[in-house]
């Protein structure tokens, strides 16, 4: 039992090795110490991993079936577990990578090139093997995008870690570096700086690796190129040029350079080595030009001002200055000591001159543009008295003087303008002075040339607190948000406001008094005046101080109005001080004496009296008015201000008389009735109307309101002074019908009379329709009528009113109809109908319909029966031409027949023939794609007679319908597999069938040994091609073109032919000796992981080129038995592998060769040895 469980405990020791970071399962310490190797050194350089998902350590799987596949697995920000093959020491580092990297991944889920590329750039900085970077510079990937290789190309991506490996050779710690590559953006960018260095070659791992560059020799004058660059990748170009100018243009901002481009730049007798680099992800399509000169211009200064440019120019050839005549922008300049003048007129933009001299040319880039103003204080506050300075900076960014005027210009400001100069590329301050010359508002326009600057003009606002008593105060000022108190002392006085520097406003400050007499108002005999007393000054000025009245305080003035109180006795005549402070004013006050009169107002008849309003007005007012006293008035009702009611019995004219004091006279018109027809009905025995009986009184002398009776109804009409008004009612009158009539109806005011004339009405008469049916026949007749005047004339039991239209029944007798309106009476006759029937041509057992033609006349209308050997039908027609569709048995034997067709007391006879078709189709089955089936149509008719079919094709893109004659042939195609349905039918058979088109290929027959980069690996001679149709083998023939001995990559085309169709499939593979590749496999399995890489690298290469030699030499060598010089030979090699190089298979052949003789050697001291002994 002890001995099982120390058995049990050895194997869980041997199952998993723990180390510091890592557990590893099963136990392997190589593969441990590699981890731990990788977790320092990236330690070291400043890397923090992310954390396991369980635990403290990282859980690793060591499995051999996995071959050379190994993978890290995340669970978001930490690692669940590390999974390893057949591994390497670079490819543990890669892995760790991954751990490391997880912690700086912002997107774990975004997967692109750098997700692989980075943790194999770290791995081989920090292992030394650069095993895919070389690979990137013998596949030339920079000129490819990264960004547009998938997933199905993550080979590739390992060897975009020659970009990550160059810059983490550069960097100390290399985290920013990482976290860059980990983000698209970041990606790109780095990549962008690692082509642009590519472009003078970069070191990697000790080995220089350069791009492959075009050569250019460049000589005067422009050098073009067209390149199409695709996203992130770059061209390489190497320029040769004697000393000179260089000038590099790109018209597209996306392609960047190593060299300075769109500017000149010196080369003496050099190469320049350029980069140019698409930094898009798209393709671009660049022009770039390459001007070389050996002519040198330069700019010594110059001046600009209001459009006038005066450049001072410098040139030298060869470094020699130019003395003589130059051509500037085809003007000429004479150049003394190699410099002159070159002027011309232009606005502040960038300019070209071009520069000739000596058949050499130059072009010197003018770079002008405007210069920049800025104005301090950048806002000012202004009022009336305002004045200070703006301080003006102007900002010269040319190389050239700038003079300008120096100006600004507002609103109600004035300001000091002058001509100032600003030197090449420096800033100058300027003041500007301003005064206010009226009201302001806006902003103020500083300009200088062509710069300016607004600067926001703001009105001030106030407020004062001012106590006249003291003849003290305090003046606040509102800077925007802002504000300034003054002291204020006597006035009138002016404050002077400065702020900012400046003096804002000169504010005038002064009050006065004001006061208001009101009307004087009679009360207990006295009369009483109210004095309204203010303090007049600036709207927004508060003044306050003791109020007085003959220096007697009445109290205290704080603002607005204050209102005091002075008596005085009818007649009497005063004069009063009035003050407020230090503030007085004297007002005069004359007391009237109390006059009164009387003014109507309004009044009302009814019944025969007149109530009048009457106010009875003083010259003051009144608080308590005495009663009211009228004389000869019926009643006097007082009310309230003065006002009172005085009845009267009703006259045109009434005189109102107050106390003998006051009179007025009233005018009240007598009222005008009048009778309106508003609607009148005529009938032939009586005679009744409505009436609108108008009451209207014009100009009383006072509103006047008028109660009327009329015919026994009660009319109110209100009546203003000097105008017009007027009430209506509707009143009812009968009487016998004649052509005269009297209206007479009884008013308040007396009768009110009308008189009218009602003349007889004219009618005509039409006839509309005439209906036969079951029950008999009927007519409709349309009146006319027409009516004189405002009246409703009773006609045929209708009102018509004016004219008229409208249909009356009648029921005929003996075929004509009557029509009695009252006045006389109107006979119509009934219109006739025409019945016709078509011959009918049908197949037997179809299905087929007899069009019947009914002409029926104008008015008519037939609710009957049409009647047919098949069928009887109810039809109800009216005026016009109508058909009628009535199935036809054609059940019958084929023949021709006579039927009748009848509808009431009209009959037609017409003929029915049936026919008998027979329908069949004949189509092939099955055509490769491309081939023309014929359909024909078979058939046959009895008796004889013109039939056609209906033929309907489905599928293939071919639907369409048509109608054909019999033993009609269709030529049907298609481009593309599929199966088309032709469908033959007449009225009573039909016919089917199907034509399938399928593709026409090649079966191809091999034995699959594997597979690389995506192709496959197959027996050299091992392929078989057949032909097939729609998958199925037809008897067509097969063309195989190709090498069938060739090892390596093979590319077969092979044409199938059948039925005249053709197609061609292509076959890229490689071909391989099925033999060596199954040893070399076999031996893969015998070599330790570390060799195996290079050795799959190795074999990989031999299925690709067809050249074996090398590994077959390897397979025998592990096909043979294990002796001492075979081991130390196989030892040898093993280490050739794991270090990356390919065996010195020299050595191991020699070994081998010496083998047995060294066995024989050993044998014979052997052997002596035993004789010894």
């Amino acid at each position: 039992m002890r001995v099982l469980l120390f058995a049990l405990f050895l194997a869980v020791a041997v199952a998993a090795l723990e180390t510091e970071h890592f557990v590893i399962t099963p136990d392997d310490p190589t593969l441990a110490k590699y981890l731990e190797d990788a977790y320092s050194f990236y330690v070291s350089k400043g890397l923090s991993p992310a954390p396991p998902c369980q635990g403290d350590k990282y859980r690793v799987y060591y499995n051999q079936s996995l071959g050379d596949v190994s993978y890290t697995k995340l669970g978001g920000r930490c690692v669940l577990e590390v999974d390893f093959g057949r591994y390497t020491r670079r490819l543990v580092f890669h892995e760790v990578g991954h751990v490391f990297l997880a912690n700086y991944d912002p997107d774990i889920y975004d997967y692109f090139w750098a997700k692989e590329a980075a943790p194999e750039g770290m791995a081989s900085v920090a292992t030394g093997v650069y095993y895919f970077p070389a690979m990137y510079f013998s596949d030339k990937l920079y000129s490819v995008n990264p960004f547009s290789l998938g997933e199905d190309r993550v080979y590739d991506w390992y060897k975009y870690s020659a970009a990550v490996a160059w810059h983490l050779q550069q960097a100390s710690s290399w985290e920013s570096v990482l976290k860059a590559f980990l983000t698209r953006s970041g990606a790109a960018r780095l990549y962008v700086q690692f082509l642009l260095a590519l472009a003078k070659s970069v070191e990697l791992g000790g080995v220089r690796y350069e791009p492959e560059r075009k050569a250019v020799t460049l000589s005067p004058g422009p050098y073009y190129l067209y390149l199409d660059i695709p996203g992130y990748s770059a061209v390489y170009y190497e320029f040769t040029a004697p000393t000179g100018l260089v000038k590099i243009s790109v018209d597209d901002p996306r392609v960047v350079s190593n060299l300075l481009l769109n500017r000149e730049f010196e080369v003496r007798n050099g190469t320049l080595l350029a980069a140019f680099v698409n930094n898009y992800s798209d393709t671009v399509h660049v022009a770039v030009t390459v001007f070389f000169t050996q002519l040198r211009t330069y700019l010594a200064g110059g001046r600009y001002e209001d459009g006038k440019i005066s450049v001072n120019l410098c040139a030298e050839l060869n470094g020699v200055k130019i003395n003589g005549v130059v051509k500037v922008n085809g003007s000429e300049v004479r150049l003394a000591d190699g410099c002159g003048v070159y002027n011309f007129t232009g606005v502040l933009r960038p300019y070209t001159l071009a520069v000739e001299y000596g058949g050499y040319a130059a072009y010197v880039r003018l770079n002008l543009s405007p210069p920049a103003l800025a104005a301090s204080p950048s806002r000012l506050f202004l009022g009336a008295g305002g004045r200070g300075y703006v301080n003006v900076t102007l900002s010269n960014p040319n190389p050239l003087s700038l003079v300008c005027f120096l100006n600004a210009a507002a609103s109600g400001v004035q300001f000091n303008s002058s001509k100032v100069a600003v030197p090449p590329n420096s800033t100058t301050v300027f003041k500007l002075g301003f005064k206010v010359v009226d009201k302001v508002g806006g902003n103020a326009t500083v300009s200088c040339g062509v710069a300016n600057a607004t600067v926001p003009i703001y009105g001030l606002s106030y407020s004062l607190s001012y106590d006249l008593d003291s003849e003290r105060g305090v003046l606040t000022a509102y800077f925007g948000s802002e504000q300034r108190s003054y002291s204020v002392g006597k006035l009138p006085t002016d404050v002077e406001l400065v702020y900012g520097g400046y003096v804002a406003a000169v504010v005038h400050v002064e009050a006065r008094l004001s006061v208001s007499v009101s009307s004087p108002k009679l009360e207990g005999g006295l009369l009483r005046y109210v004095l309204s007393v203010a303090v007049v000054g600036p709207p927004w000025a508060k003044f306050s101080g003791a109020a007085s009245v003959d220096g007697v305080t009445r109290g205290v003035y704080t603002g607005g109005v204050l209102n005091l109180t002075v008596a005085l006795r009818p007649g009497e005549r005063k004069r009063v001080l009035v003050g407020v402070g230090r503030l007085a004013e004297w007002v005069s006050l004359e007391a009237p004496e109390v006059v009164v009169k009387v003014e109507p107002l309004g009044a009302v008849v009814e019944g025969g009296v007149a109530r009048i309003l009457v106010g009875l007005r003083y010259n003051v007012e009144v608080s308590s008015p005495p009663p009211p006293n009228f004389d000869g008035a019926l009643s006097v009702e007082p009310l309230q201000g003065g006002l009172a009611v005085v009845s009267y019995r009703y006259g045109e004219n009434v005189t109102v008389v107050y106390e003998g004091r006051a009179a007025a006279a009233v005018y009240l018109p007598r009222p005008n009735v009048s009778l309106l027809l508003v609607e009148g009905t005529v009938r032939p025995n009586n005679f009744s109307a409505v009436f609108k009986a108008v009451v209207s009184v014009c100009k009383p002398s006072v509103d006047a309101r008028y109660v009327v009776e009329v015919g026994g109804r009660r009319l109110v009409v209100n009546v203003p002074r000097g105008g017009c008004g007027f009430n209506f009612t509707e009143l009812t009158w009968h009487s016998a019908y004649g052509p005269v009539l009297n209206v007479s109806v009884p008013t308040s005011f007396g009768p009110a009379t009308a008189h009218l004339y009602v003349p007889p009405p004219r009618v005509e008469a039409r006839l509309l329709n005439w209906t036969i049916d079951k029950g008999g026949e009927s007519a409709f007749v349309e009146l006319r009528v027409e009516t004189p005047g405002n009246y409703t004339y009773v006609v045929a039991g209708r009102g018509v009113r004016g004219s008229a239209s409208f249909v009356v029944g009648v029921r005929p007798s003996g075929g004509v109809a009557t029509v009695d309106y009252g006045f006389g009476a109107l006979s119509f006759t009934r219109p006739l109908a025409v019945v016709a029937a078509q011959p009918i041509l049908a197949e037997v057992g179809s299905s087929a319909h007899m069009q019947i033609r009914v002409e029926v006349p104008q008015g008519l209308y037939i609710r009957g029966v049409l009647a047919t050997p098949w069928l009887s039908r109810e039809v109800s027609l009216g005026p016009g031409v109508y058909t009628e569709s009535v199935p036809v048995d054609t059940s019958g034997r084929p023949g021709a027949y006579e039927v009748e067709v009848k509808l009431g007391p009209y009959v037609n006879r017409t003929t029915v023939v049936l026919y008998k078709v027979e329908l069949s189709l004949s189509a092939p089955r099955l055509l490769p794609v491309g081939a023309t089936a014929e359909v024909q149509v078979v058939g046959r008719v009895e008796p004889a007679a013109p039939a056609r079919v209906a033929v309907r094709v489905e599928g293939c893109g071919l639907s369409r319908a048509d109608v054909v004659p019999l033993n009609a042939t269709l030529r049907l195609s298609s481009n593309a597999t599929c199966a088309a349905r032709i469908a033959a039918a007449s009225n009573s058979t039909s016919a089917e069938a199907t034509v399938e088109w399928a593709s026409l290929t090649a079966g191809l027959n091999y034995t699959r040994l594997g597979s690389l980069r995506g192709l496959p690996i197959f027996p050299v001679g091992g392929l078989l091609a057949v032909p097939l149709l729609g998958g199925r083998q037809v008897d067509g023939r097969v063309e195989v073109v190709g090498d069938f001995r060739r090892l390596g990559l093979v590319n077969y085309t092979i044409r199938v032919t059948y039925m005249g169709v053709s197609n061609v499939t292509e076959f890229v593979g490689f071909a391989v000796p099925p033999d060596a590749y199954t040893a070399a496999n076999r031996t893969y399995g015998l070599l330790p992981p570390e060799a195996r890489p290079y050795y799959r690298y190795l074999l990989e290469r031999a299925v690709a080129t067809g050249d074996w030699r090398l590994v077959e030499d390897l397979a025998k060598l592990y096909s043979e038995p294990p002796t001492p010089l075979t081991l130390a030979a196989r030892a040898l090699v093993e280490m050739s592998l794991a270090s990356g190089r390919e065996p010195n298979m020299g050595v191991v052949e020699t070994l081998r060769k010496v083998e047995p003789l060294l066995l024989g050697v050993a044998g014979g001291f052997l052997l002596a040895l035993l004789r010894r002994l």
